[in-house]
């Protein structure tokens, strides 16, 4: 092996492992996320699912968060 041919070694490896990572990176972000159905009413469903563990009974307000209602309404 001449110089020539080391120094193409030295130079074309750190290239190559380089132009692989641009290539991946650009992979990646290009990918899409996957797909969830578009909420309208998320306010309006979060709200109905909180009432119905307040206001439903103890037991079941305690089983779900761990607290007495009485607590949300002192």
């Amino acid at each position: 092996m001449d110089h020539n041919s080391i120094r193409n070694i030295i130079v074309g490896t750190p290239a190559s492992v380089l132009a692989f990572g641009a290539l991946l990176i650009q992979t990646l972000k290009s990918k899409k996320q996957i797909a969830r159905k578009c909420i309208v009413n998320r306010d309006y469903e979060r709200e109905n699912y909180i009432n119905s563990i307040l206001y439903r009974d103890d037991h079941n307000c305690t089983n779900i968060i761990r607290m007495p209602p009485i607590a949300f309404f002192m």
